[in-house]
């Protein structure tokens, strides 16, 4: 039964970047997304750029290169990937999976409630569950 009401709990939940938590725990979103910039645009780039604006040219740009988001990168690189390219927009396990599917060319063998899990333990990428509006 307490497995049933977690499973339907991660499925109620929509999910993005944290931002406060980057600055709660004094990270810096853009030394960790700096490596999902486009060649071109790290010569462009100079200093750091504040998360929307990162985040406007990742999905300008960067997100839109070959090779931005793979099946070798690590799931979560991938999941934090998604969100930067779609400019932090909220999504849903389901939406999360489908695009996952989609940009790493296949299907993903992790159930939703798995991926909410997942997503549930991040402490390095800063995504976490938002309310539902």
């Amino acid at each position: 039964m307490e497995a049933e009401n977690t499973q339907s709990e991660y499925l109620q939940r929509d999910w993005c970047i944290d931002i406060s938590w980057y600055e709660q725990y004094r990270c810096s979103l853009f030394v960790l997304a700096q490596s999902s910039l486009c060649g071109k645009c790290r010569k462009k780039l100079k200093g750091e750029l504040a998360p929307a604006e990162l985040m406007a040219n990742i999905k300008k740009c960067c997100s839109r290169t070959t090779g931005y988001i793979t099946s070798d990168q690590p799931l979560m690189e991938s999941v934090f990937r998604i969100f930067l390219a779609g400019g932090n927009q909220t999504m849903s396990l389901s939406q999360l999976k489908d695009q996952l599917e989609a940009r790493r060319g296949g299907t993903l063998s992790l159930s939703l409630p798995a991926l909410g899990r997942l997503l549930d333990r991040d402490r390095y990428y800063g995504i976490h569950a938002v309310s539902r509006s």
